[in-house]
């Protein structure tokens, strides 16, 4: 099974499978690990090792916050020459849910890809002050 791991600072991780399971509904495809204020890096890394422990089998992307920041640097030491293991940062909640529905019928680097590519294309601007008249329609939602 492929699963996407959430981690990043503060609660970011926990923060973000939340917000998709209200969305989504629960998944044991979608994890987390939170990096704590007085955490350091070596907690984080064991917490990252213990997680990779118990699906030693899956496939395992880390989504991480920042590049650079510690929880992007942990991802990558306890991806570095796994195969089965990929790290991304900053993808978006719409590319998760595009993903989720074909997350083991890709290859781990094919999902970490397709990621990037669908978050790349949920970004936008919305001017709100060209909307006047539109109440209606926001009100609407998507």
């Amino acid at each position: 099974m492929n699963r996407i791991v959430f981690c990043g600072h503060g609660g970011y991780g926990s923060g973000y499978k939340s917000g998709l399971e209200m969305i989504a509904g629960k998944s044991e495809k979608i994890l987390a690990v939170d990096f704590c204020e007085g955490e350091s890096d070596e907690t984080l890394y064991t917490k990252l090792q213990a997680l990779c422990g118990q699906y030693p089998d899956d496939g395992l992307i880390f989504a991480c916050d920042m590049i650079g920041g510690s929880p992007y640097k942990q991802a990558v030491k306890v991806s570095f020459k796994k195969d089965t293991r990929q790290v991304v940062i900053g993808i978006s909640t719409l590319a998760v849910l595009e993903v989720l529905p074909v997350l083991n019928e890709l290859p781990i680097w094919e999902l970490a890809e397709k990621l990037v590519e669908v978050s790349h294309s949920c970004i936008c601007h919305v001017n709100t002050n060209e909307l006047v008249g539109e109440e209606k329609r926001i009100d609407e939602g998507i």
